[in-house]
């Protein structure tokens, strides 16, 4: 017969295994059922204004503020709503071969800009002096 001591030992034992197959049928059934786990992520505001990773804008646009698509370089394109690397390089681009956009509505000729990325940047962006 078993001691007391090996009885303890051995129900300890089986109250983790079950615990361990517990959690790991629980990460099966996450995984295959597409739950996502969510941490929270505290903001700092003014990171977000300048972005916080080398590989994010270095600072976005504000409300009344405009940018001059005929002026302005790849980075400060880049500071506009739905405007990455390669489509601010694509802008100036197009502005190197086709010369200045008379229009801001022009920059849809721009290949991968459309009436949705235009609708996004067409209050911060300008032709011409913003007077």
């Amino acid at each position: 017969m078993l001691s007391r001591k090996h009885t303890l030992i051995i129900s300890v034992s089986l109250v983790l295994l079950f615990i361990l197959l517990l959690g790991i049928l629980l990460l099966v059934k996450a995984g295959s059922s597409g739950m996502q786990v969510i941490t929270e992520r505290k903001a700092d505001p003014e990171a977000m204004l300048k972005g916080g990773q080398e590989n994010e804008k270095p600072y976005r646009v504000m409300p009344g503020e405009t940018v001059n698509i005929n002026t302005a370089d790849a980075s400060e394109l880049q500071r506009l709503p739905g405007i990455g690397a390669v489509l601010a390089e694509a802008i100036v681009a197009w502005r190197e071969e086709n010369g200045p956009f008379g229009d801001p509505a022009d920059i849809m000729k721009v290949p991968g800009i459309g009436e949705e990325i235009f609708k996004s940047v067409s209050d911060y962006i300008v032709t011409g002096d913003p007077r």
